[in-house]
């Protein structure tokens, strides 16, 4: 910037901008963006093919003489022939021939220079730089075998093995898919002798027999093995081709000594299932392929479920057993046995022998649980399912039908081949009623068998409420002598206890019976009178008295009874059973009176005298007679004491207590106050 003033400062004239330019020279020689450029290209590719493309800059001014460059192609190696060819503008490689072969060259190397002011002066400078050129492979060449053939040997039967090895040469690259074999048997394998495949290193083909060779069938078999690589072979002129390429091969069997064979290998024999021991059912035989016969061999077999036998010089088979269709023996009613043949050079062949059991219609459908319920409110069928232990077609589906005799009382609803559904036509009372049902299988063969059903109360509608009592009466022996000689002790007891109650009045006088208001309870004997604090008002006196010369009347077995001193003799009254007493001794609850606080209480439901009187001479008199009984049927004379009624205020009190009362609504908790001394009584009147 240019500035012009005067002396003292002033600037007459505006800022003059001035531009130097500094004009270029050619001292920057042009470099290659790379060392070393790096390229592929297919072999055989088409001429003029690009391969890639050379760059370099230079630092001189851009757009001028000094910075335009041109490219030329020093040298290549290998020399010979040029291959290449490069672009002097543009620095782009390209291929000179079509005839470029990876198995001949692989790599080359080319020197490419560089230079400015476009390659025409001598004054122009220069660089060069390196190009590294890969022609990658192509299948172009077929792999070919390194003989016209070949010939192996292999002994009859033998299997599982390699008799030979194929090499082949293939000049692709190695262990790519242009290299690698596959291998096939093209001819001459009909029957599946051979197998091969390609070893993974050596590339080689590997011949092995897979089923074994009978030589007695076959002495030689030529096959012919072909060759391809993993990808198509391409031409010379870029076609593909599968390039298969074959060769016979020889295989000699060699003849072996070896043991019987069994033919068939595994034979089949069906068996009637019920046969007679000792019934022939076939053979299996074995013939010697040396001599194609069958005589001197001897068999024998291996059976596990002992089935068979086996006739040694004939190979005739019989049953030692009878075969059962239904039983479990063998699964799907099928066994195997393995039958052994020895020649007479001691070798040995064997066979599989499948015996299969075909079944017979010998068992009938029938219904396994001939008890079944039906519900007064809820389930109104029984449902009754049929078996029958044969197989098809010798049982389901099964065909049901009623005896005319209840078919205007039952019938059928069908649900599947082994099912129905029994209904009662009309409502029908409570109880078992036997239904005669007849069954039949596919082929017509049943029989009748009679159903018992049931029709009860049902709880939930589909079982029987009375279930389990039914199951309770079932008891055994055991059970049975237990709970009787329960019941004899606790009896026993309760006569003890009695007769202690009855003999604490046995030495007073002729005593009176109260009036209908008498209190007769059980009261504290520390109190001297009956109060509301000892009291229950829910307690009904069980009888009341008001005569006391009426004596008992009630036969028992010559035993004194009641203040009379009356004594009954074993025929002069009623004879009592077990039964009879039992019935007794829980029948409902008596109509007694009631009395409270002392004072009389008259309740129209209380017997009289003379029913109490009645009552108690039975029912006391049953059980003074069952426990005056022994083994011998002799009385016990300790316990039939005499029975007196205390009067009103007794020391003793009352045992009317003992008597059966009325229901759940009678109260006796007070009983749980007494002393100890009438607890025991209490407990047996309150029948704890």
């Amino acid at each position: 910037m240019c500035y012009a003033s005067t002396a003292d400062g002033y600037s007459p004239e505006t800022p003059l901008r001035f531009t130097v330019k500094v004009e270029d020279m050619n001292d920057n020689a042009p470099l290659f963006t790379e060392e070393s450029f790096c390229m592929e290209i297919l072999e055989h590719s088409n001429r003029g093919a690009i391969v890639g493309r050379v760059n370099a800059t230079d630092l001189d001014e851009p757009n001028s003489l000094h910075t335009l460059l041109r490219y030329s192609l020093i040298s290549q190696i290998p020399a010979s022939p040029i291959m290449f060819a490069v672009d002097p503008n543009y620095g782009i490689i390209t291929t000179t021939s079509n005839n470029l072969d990876r198995e001949v060259a692989d790599n080359y190397v080319l020197l490419i220079e560089v230079r400015d002011m476009g390659g025409r002066f001598a004054s122009c400078l220069s660089s060069t730089g390196t190009v590294l050129i890969t022609v990658t492979d192509i299948n172009d060449y077929a792999p070919t075998f390194t003989q016209q053939s070949y010939q192996t040997e292999v002994n009859e039967n033998e299997s599982g093995m390699i008799i030979l090895r194929i090499p082949v040469i293939d000049k692709d690259l190695s262990n790519s898919s242009n290299w690698r074999a596959k291998y096939s048997i093209t001819q001459g394998n009909e029957k599946g002798y051979f197998n091969i495949t390609t070893d993974p290193v050596t590339n080689e083909g590997l011949l092995s027999v897979v089923k074994g060779i009978n030589y007695e069938e076959v002495q030689k078999i030529l096959i012919q093995v072909g060759v391809t690589n993993e990808v198509s072979l391409i031409t010379p002129s870029g076609t593909k081709t599968s390039g298969l390429s074959t060769v016979p091969v020889t295989v000699i069997v060699k003849n072996v000594d070896e043991g019987p064979e069994f033919q068939p290998a595994v034979k089949i024999i069906h068996v009637r299932e019920n046969q007679t021991i000792g019934t022939v059912i076939g053979d299996f035989k074995a013939i010697d392929p040396e001599t194609n016969s069958g005589n001197g061999i001897i068999y024998s077999l291996q059976d596990s479920l002992s089935w068979v036998s086996i006739d040694q010089t004939s190979g005739q088979l019989t049953t030692i057993k009878v075969l059962d269709y239904e039983s479990n023996e063998a699964p799907n009613h099928q066994h195997n046995v393995t039958v052994y043949g020895v020649d007479q050079s001691g070798k040995t062949g064997t066979g599989t022998l499948v015996i299969i059991v075909d079944d017979v219609n010998d068992n009938m459908p029938f219904v396994p649980r001939d008890g079944s319920n039906i519900c007064n409110t809820g389930r109104s069928y029984s449902v009754i399912e049929a078996a029958d232990p044969d197989g098809t077609p010798y049982s389901a589906p099964f065909k049901f039908s009623l005896d005319p005799s209840v078919s205007n009382q039952w019938r059928i609803v069908q649900t599947d081949g082994k099912s129905i559904r029994l209904e009662p036509v009309t409502d029908m009372a409570i109880g078992t009623y036997d239904v005669p049902l007849h069954i039949v299988d596919q082929q017509g063969h049943g029989t009748t068998q009679i159903l018992k059903i049931t029709k009860c109360i049902c709880a939930d509608g589909i079982n029987c409420s009375s279930s389990r009592s039914d199951k309770m009466v079932s008891l055994g022996g055991l059970a049975i002598l237990l709970m009787v000689l329960s019941a004899l002790l606790v009896a026993a007891l309760l006569c003890a206890l009695l007769a202690c109650a009855c003999g604490s009045g046995a030495g007073k006088d002729k005593i009176g019976f109260p009036d209908d208001a008498a209190q007769q309870n059980l009261i504290v004997t520390n109190t001297e009178a009956p109060g509301a604090d000892v009291m229950d008002q829910n307690f009904k006196v069980p009888v009341h008295i008001s005569d006391a010369n009426v004596v008992g009347t009630a036969p028992t077995r010559s035993g004194v009874f009641g203040q009379g001193g009356q004594s009954f003799s074993e025929s002069g009254g009623q004879q009592f059973t077990q039964s009879k007493i039992t019935k007794q001794m829980t029948r409902g609850p008596s109509r007694f009176g009631t009395m409270g606080m002392g004072h009389s209480m008259q309740d129209p439901n209380r017997l009289t005298y003379s029913e109490w009187q009645t009552f108690m001479n039975s029912h006391i008199g049953d059980k003074l007679y069952m426990c005056g009984q022994d083994e011998e049927h002799h009385k016990g004379e300790d316990y039939v004491l005499q029975y007196n009624y205390e009067g009103k205020g007794s020391v003793a009190g009352s045992i009317g207590c003992c008597s059966e009362l009325r229901g759940e609504e009678e109260r006796l908790d007070f009983l749980n106050q007494l002393e100890p001394k009438f607890r025991t009584l209490a407990e047996v009147c309150a029948k704890k």
